[in-house]
Parts: structure tokens; sequence; C-alpha cells
């Protein structure tokens, strides 16, 4: 059995491009296997084939879990596991089968609400309560390395939050105008 390991990121807004990233993957020969918390992909070799990977966020809302993976079964989706509250699905692609997980916009814009409401107002909170404050310190408190080392925190948080903002903002509009 031959693996390979890919290390590729995405944030709390790409999950329509990791759902594309997984399937190229699986298009060239190789499915997905597991995935870590280092932003780690294992893959193992497999036959080309058409499969779409559908990410659904649930967090902490889903009380029965078999019944959950199950309803995704009953319509032809192989769970593979959750990772940061993401729940992992794949489905060989048959010409006129359905291969969304969403029946509609509305359904994909309250994931994209759910995201930003428990992924994102969190970070930034974190970044209100504690890293603007430290940095804001440090500028005037701290030696030379803990400066550069506050404001390295604050540029990856600015980043972050723009991205993921602009990331889910984008989807947001996307659903809300029809796009799927």
């Amino acid at each position: 059995m031959t693996e390979k390991k890919i290390h590729k990121v995405f944030t709390i807004s790409d999950y329509e491009k990791e759902e594309d990233f997984l399937q190229a993957q699986h298009r060239n020969g190789y499915e997905l296997t597991r995935y870590t918390g280092m932003s780690c992909y294992y893959f193992k070799k497999c036959e080309p084939k058409d499969v779409v990977y559908r990410l659904d966020y649930c967090g902490a809302e889903v009380t029965d879990k078999e019944a959950y993976i199950q309803m995704f079964r009953d319509y032809g989706w192989e769970y593979l596991f959750d990772r940061f509250g993401w729940s992992y699905f794949r489905k060989e692609v048959v010409e006129g089968e359905d291969v969304e997980i969403f029946s509609d916009n509305q359904s994909r814009l309250a994931l994209a609400e759910k995201v930003f409401k428990t992924r994102m107002l969190p970070i930034l909170v974190l970044f209100l309560c504690i890293v603007v404050p430290q940095f804001s310190n440090s500028v005037f408190q701290f030696g030379i390395g803990l400066q550069i080392f506050w404001l390295v925190i604050f540029a990856i948080y600015v980043y972050i939050i723009i991205h993921c903002g602009l990331g889910l903002l984008r989807l947001k509009k996307k659903y809300e105008v029809g796009g799927v």
C-alpha cells in the first residue's frame, strides 16, 4: 500500500477549496485516509475515480452522532472522520445523482453563519482581549525580543481575521445570490 502525505493549510473559510483539493487527489488515484491537526493529509493509492468530498461543520451541536452519520449514509455518503468540528464525507460521482450535502443555499448560508459564530467570533475575542493588550504592553514595557514576538502574533491574527472574514463574507454573498 502506497501512502503519501501532503501538508496543506486551509482556514475556516476555505472549506470549499479543501473539498476541491481532496477531490483532485482522488481523481489522481489517492484517497484520503486521515487528517492530522498539523495540516497534514494522508492518502493511500487507489484507482483514480471522480469522488466528491464534502465537509459539514456541526461543532458540538450533534447530540446523536450515529443518527447524524446514518442520515448521510442513507443518501450514499461515506463518513470518514471528524476534525475540529468538521465532518468529512465522500461519495463517488454517478451521473444524475446529487453530489451536494445541502439541498439549498439557505442551508449553505446557515453553515457559513455557524462557522462565523462558533469559530470566527472566538478568534476575534482572543485577539481583542489578549493579543491587542499584550501587544500594547510589550511596546512600552518589555525588551525587543518580546516586542517582536507579540508583533508576529499580532500580524498572524490580523491576517487570519482578514482572510477568514473576507472568505466567509464572500461565501455569504455567493449563497445569498444563489450560487453553489
